[in-house]
């Protein structure tokens, strides 16, 4: 196992489009609004001058794309910062690099520039000659929900400017990524910071090769707004009666009752749902057996995987 570090935008953020710039800076400042406990909701001063700090720092060559050098640029209340804002009182800047650098206190080890920094295409082995790699990121020594939806959103961010840079000639399949407990990235009553990047993944991934793989054991938490960039499903037993009417309009083409054997469902059945075709499918145990791993062994094994 091994650290990974975010840069907190990516090194080539000056060439992308505007909009794409403005985009990710949302996407960026909502991450990390989060854990400052900004209001996601409201106007909210601070958060503006979040959004327009990060896209003004990968503008400026040579400017460490971290935390450190986010804070350092709202400090000195750049020139370029302040005209890109349009203003706001001084007191606003302050504020927030003061929020920011107790932030950078508190979470030096998801903040810290130290590790490998992330690059998606070394994480998929590409450049490996006739080799696939597997790669597993394990969130759960992160602590607190905010964290891992701030990694989670940059991670998602990252993957999102990999796909735009490397087309899939002819949409042929590069990787796949699997997200489980996906309900809570992509939540239906609730807005994480996940949340934009993801939908925005779903409706680019396809183009340039990549699949997503979203797994839950509570697709009643899903947001099925976004179920129309799904192609396909694979559902097991279910028995909450709202996640089971959520799932109904999406059975109806089913030559049975699908949504009402749903909760009778034994280990290995499934529903396939495919372009409005439903199909049952019964599948075999897996020939790896799987079982709980405490965490000490996941650190053993993360160090050594011999031990």
């Amino acid at each position: 196992g091994r650290p990974l570090a975010l840069p907190v935008v990516p090194a080539d953020l000056a060439e992308l489009p505007e909009t794409e710039r403005e985009q990710i800076g949302r996407f960026t400042a909502a991450a990390l609004g989060a854990m400052l406990g900004y209001r996601t909701k409201a106007i909210d001063a601070k958060m503006a001058i979040l959004g327009k700090a990060i896209e003004v720092l990968g503008s400026i060559p040579g400017r460490e794309l971290s935390v450190r050098g986010l804070q350092q640029l709202i400090e000195d209340q750049d020139d370029t910062l302040v005209q890109a804002v349009g203003g706001l009182d001084g007191k606003h800047y302050k504020r927030l690099a003061e929020d920011l650098m107790t932030l950078m206190l508190q979470r030096e080890n998801l903040l810290g520039t130290k590790g490998e920094t992330l690059d998606i295409g070394t994480l998929l082995g590409k450049g490996l000659a006739n080799r696939a790699r597997l790669s597993i990121l394990n969130l759960q020594f992160l602590g607190g929900s905010d964290a891992m939806d701030f990694w989670v959103s940059q991670f998602l961010v990252a993957v999102g400017r990999w796909a735009a840079r490397h087309p899939a000639p002819g949409g042929q399949l590069q990787a796949v990524f699997l997200f489980d407990e996906a309900d809570q990235y992509l939540p239906a009553t609730r807005q994480p910071a996940t949340k934009g990047p993801m939908e925005n993944l779903l409706r680019r991934a396809r183009s340039a090769g990549l699949s997503l793989f979203l797994a839950t054991q509570s697709p009643g938490d899903l947001d099925y707004k976004c179920r129309d960039q799904i192609r396909l499903w694979l559902i097991g037993r279910v028995k909450e009666p709202v996640a089971i009417a959520k799932l109904k309009p999406m059975l109806e083409a089913a030559k049975m009752d699908a949504a009402s054997r749903l909760s009778g469902q034994g280990t290995g059945q499934f529903f396939l749902v495919r372009e409005r075709e439903v199909t049952p499918v019964q599948t075999s145990p897996s020939l790896i057996p799987t079982a709980q791993v405490p965490e000490d062994r996941v650190l053993r094994l993360a160090v050594d995987p011999r031990s």
